[in-house]
């Protein structure tokens, strides 16, 4: 009985310390939430335009193609909770921000916390590490990957393709935070491409109004902020792929139209090309990204209104 406790603490410690190795291998690879904080901390002051969002803007809006000094904060699946926390953490350093671009989606109106989504939770887990969310500050789950082993497994293994094979890490961002795609939709076998949008329409299936209030309550913040600093906001719905768009929930659909107006109504500058004709099957990496081409065909729209706008006066858009 002796030996055998004593083998499985020995079993134990050497699990221990096998997580714990690959624990500080993970946190030595390169990965967006660490690059992104880690410039807005030296960068910030500089910047006269932030971009918040989900991966729609991460890989639709191109910074090195706007006419001002930009950077894409935007996370993969992030949430206004999360985009107030980093508009937020960085204010003391803002000297020249003049422009905050709020991506508004049918993800982050209708997103659970990442607690609340056990396919989601370990992004908790990154904003907590990487970026000092401190939400999590003392909960031993959200201060180690090891806690959520499948994503950290996986992890571990992209980490080590990607250094092996000379690769890009997962979601690896250029030098002011844009994630390109090379994917054409257009080229996808059309049995995919339908699996893509119905995968997509099901993860939006009902409207669940305590989770959208709570999600407006964090733009309002922003929004707040924004007012409070004189910085103006710019809410931004991106392009998605026009059979996306048909297959929507109709209520899910009529809900978001209703919010959108709702901010217009107050006098919010509004980019709404969810539905524009201006974009074609060739320009998305899937239902709802897009790729290079598509990214530099939003960035130039946007870009025009930007340099609409910056004559405006900040009170105009309250």
């Amino acid at each position: 009985m002796i030996k055998f406790i004593k083998q499985t603490i020995q079993f134990a410690i050497i699990v221990i310390i096998l997580l714990f190795i690959g624990e500080l291998f993970v946190h030595s690879l390169p990965n967006p939430y660490k690059f992104k904080y880690d410039w807005m901390n030296k960068n910030s002051s500089n910047i006269e335009l932030i971009v918040l969002g989900t991966s729609q803007s991460e890989m639709g809006i191109i910074p090195n193609l706007l006419s001002t000094k930009g950077f894409n904060l935007a996370m993969p699946q992030g949430t206004f909770e999360y985009d107030k926390y980093l508009l937020y953490k960085f204010s003391s350093k803002y000297k020249n921000l003049k422009h905050v671009i709020i991506e508004l989606s049918y993800y982050n109106l209708l997103a659970k916390q990442f607690e609340d989504n056990p396919d989601s939770r370990y992004r908790a887990i990154y904003y907590t590490i990487y970026m000092d969310y401190p939400k999590h500050k003392w909960s031993p789950y959200y201060n180690f990957e090891f806690a959520h082993l499948d994503f950290f497994r996986s992890h571990i293994q992209n980490g080590f393709s990607s250094i092996i094979n000379n690769l890009p890490f997962p979601d690896e961002c250029d030098s002011l935070g844009c994630v390109i795609s090379e994917g054409c939709l257009a080229r996808k076998d059309r049995d995919k491409y339908l699996k893509e949008i119905t995968d997509i329409t099901n993860s939006y299936n009902q409207v669940n109004n305590l989770t959208i209030k709570t999600n407006l309550k964090y733009l309002n913040d922003i929004l707040s902020f924004c007012k409070n600093n004189c910085v103006k906001p710019l809410i931004v719905i991106l392009p998605l792929s026009k059979d996306l768009n048909d297959k929507m929930n109709k209520d899910i659909n009529n809900t978001f139209k209703k919010v959108v107006k709702q901010y217009h109504d107050k006098g919010i500058e509004i980019i709404n090309y969810m539905e524009s004709d201006l974009f074609v099957i060739e320009d998305f990496q899937n239902p709802n990204h897009l790729n290079r081409i598509g990214a530099i065909k939003f960035t130039n729209l946007l870009n025009k209104r930007l340099s609409n706008c910056m004559e405006r006066d900040c009170e105009s858009h309250y």
